[in-house]
């Protein structure tokens, strides 16, 4: 029962620290993403056609467990053995390709940098020995969830409280599938 209560604990915390994160990045009175001098190019996309669309049952599944070895291996399993890896254009200078991960991928390895968090057994030691990646991650995945701004309406079963939503639904998204498979098929697709 007390583990319940610390793996709970530890996930409330960590979207306080997500929400208050956004709210300082939002409300930061020298952020203006408008007038940035950065040089960061925008993002590209990894085009391997349409995806096409598949329906999803959306609910709470028995796999994905956070604390069991079998659970463990289905969050490792979700990203490939090398990351991922695509390479997507030459850079200019060298003529070399050069290499990305997909975001989805990407967004899938912090889930699991995350998961590992809660359930790591020493994980109120001082200072917190993965700190810096857990904190990209969960900025990634803020950032990414904003990004998309997925419009989806859920039916919240108590207004008032924790505000608990109805997970239970069909939702028709984008044929992961085929993300996996230009994946492991990557290769073939890097001569151009």
């Amino acid at each position: 029962m007390a583990s319940k209560i610390v793996k709970r604990v530890a996930l409330a915390t960590s979207f306080l620290v997500l929400i208050s994160g956004f709210g300082l990045w939002y409300f930061h009175p020298d952020f203006d993403l408008r007038n940035s001098q950065s040089k960061v190019k925008a993002s590209s996309t990894w085009d391997i056609g349409d995806l096409g669309n598949v329906r999803m049952l959306i609910e709470n599944t028995k796999r994905y467990q956070l604390d069991t070895e079998e659970g463990g291996k289905e969050w490792e399993s979700l990203v490939p053995e090398d990351g991922g890896i695509v390479f997507q254009e030459r850079n200019e200078d060298t003529g070399e390709l050069e290499a990305y991960t997909v975001s989805m991928f990407h967004e899938l390895r912090c889930l699991n940098v995350i998961r590992l968090e809660l359930v790591r057994p020493t994980r109120f030691e001082q200072p917190p020995p993965n700190e810096p990646l857990v904190t990209h991650c969960l900025n990634y995945i803020r950032q990414t969830v904003l990004c998309r701004s997925d419009l989806y309406v859920e039916n919240v079963k108590t207004p008032i409280g924790p505000h608990d939503v109805d997970i239970t639904h069909v939702r028709t998204c984008k044929d992961w599938n085929k993300v996996y498979d230009a994946a492991a098929n990557r290769f073939a697709l890097k001569d151009f």
